[in-house]
């Protein structure tokens, strides 16, 4: 991995996040008069701090926020281990790690398409545990196969 790429990569990151962020400003923009607004309220700050709190307490908020967390959390550790586990464990290059989000957004593609047929064929439970199963072992398999020589 060369450091000196990373400068330039950090650029055109930003670049196009800035870039994508004002796009969908600007787009989004004349819609702003149309938003419905929420009438005025006076509230003192126990009514605000009672809101707040029963927001905070509700079950199913805090499955959805936790699940939002945990799942950052994942993406963010499998991307950073991605690059060290491809570089050092399996000896490739960045040339060769490139193909990886290529490979990743067709995959994504391929399954949407194959998704409703193989539930409509196998039902959506059996599918979903078949499936499972099946990428577990595609996963873990060449691991294996590597660990074992």
């Amino acid at each position: 991995m060369n450091r000196a790429g990373y400068s330039q990569y950090a650029l055109v990151g930003g670049l196009l996040m800035f870039a994508s962020i004002m796009i969908s400003c600007l787009g989004t923009h004349k819609f702003i008069a149309s938003l419905v607004h929420e009438p005025k309220r006076a509230q003192s700050w126990a009514q605000r701090w009672r809101e707040l709190s029963g927001t905070l307490t509700n079950r199913s908020f805090l499955a959805l926020i936790a699940s939002g967390v945990f799942g950052a959390i994942s993406l963010g550790l499998s991307g950073t281990l991605e690059l060290y586990v491809g570089n050092y464990y399996w000896e490739l290059t960045p040339a060769q790690m490139s193909y990886f989000p290529m490979i990743a957004t067709v995959s994504a593609f391929v399954g949407v398409v194959l998704a409703p047929g193989i539930s409509k064929r196998f039902g959506k439970k059996p599918s979903m545990i078949g499936l499972f199963v099946c990428s577990t072992f595609t996963a873990s398999g060449p691991i294996a196969l590597r660990l074992l020589g």
